[in-house]
C-alpha cells in the first residue's frame, strides 16, 4: 500500500542494485504498528528487484547526517559560494536575446516611419506599427526586469545562507526538509 506519510527523498534517491527511483511505502504489522519504507520502484511496479526496503527515518537521518558532515563544512562551504559567485558572472541568454528583439523591432519600426515619411501611408501600416510599438514596450519591460534579477549575490552572503544549515538538529523533520530541499531554514 502507498503511505500517506511525507517522504522528503522521493525523486532525490535510487536503487543501489538497479538504478531505479526509491517509493515511500507504509505498511501496518500484525500488532498494527504503521512502519514507513523507501522500496525500489522496479519491485513495486515489475517485481524485478532483490533489494531489501530501507527505513525512513533511518534513511533520512542518515542523509542528512552525511550531508551535513561532509557538505556541511567551512571549506567545504567555502568552495560551494566561490562556485556560485563564478556561475553569477556567466552570462544571462535572456538578456542578448531580448536585446536582439529589441533592435530587430526598431529596425522595423523605423522602416514603417520610412514608409510614412515617403506618403506610403494606409491605415495597416499605421496598425502595425502600433503593434511593433506595443511589442517594443513589452521587451523592454522583459529586459528591465531580467536586469533587476540578475543582481548577483556576493560570496559572504552565499556563505550566510549555506551556513544557516550547519547546525540543526539531525531529529528535527523541519530541519530534515530544508537540508534535502534546500528551500531555506526560517529566521
Amino acid at each position: 500500500m502507498k503511505a500517506e506519510e511525507e517522504y522528503i527523498l522521493t525523486t532525490k534517491i535510487f536503487c543501489g542494485l538497479d538504478g531505479a527511483m526509491m517509493v515511500g511505502v507504509g505498511g501496518t504489522s500484525k500488532t498494527g504498528k504503521v512502519h514507513h519504507y523507501s522500496k525500489c520502484g522496479n519491485q513495486i511496479y515489475k517485481k524485478a528487484c532483490d533489494k531489501k526496503t530501507v527505513q525512513k527515518a533511518w534513511i533520512e537521518r542518515r542523509v542528512v547526517a552525511l550531508t551535513r558532515d561532509f557538505v556541511l563544512r567551512d571549506e567545504v562551504i567555502d568552495r560551494l559560494a566561490d562556485a556560485v559567485v563564478e556561475l553569477q558572472k556567466r552570462e544571462n541568454t535572456a538578456i542578448p536575446f531580448l536585446n536582439r528583439q529589441l533592435g530587430d523591432i526598431e529596425k522595423r519600426i523605423g522602416n514603417l516611419i520610412n514608409s510614412i515619411e515617403e506618403g506610403i501611408a494606409s491605415s495597416s501600416v499605421k496598425q502595425r506599427l502600433e503593434d511593433l510599438e506595443t511589442k517594443k514596450a513589452d521587451i523592454e519591460i522583459s529586459l528591465a526586469r531580467e536586469k533587476i534579477e540578475q543582481t548577483p549575490l556576493s560570496k559572504e552572503q552565499v556563505v550566510f545562507w549555506i551556513s544557516k544549515f550547519k547546525d540543526g538538529d539531525i531529529d528535527n523533520q523541519e530541519y530534515r526538509k530544508a537540508i534535502i530541499d534546500t528551500d531555506g531554514i526560517s529566521d
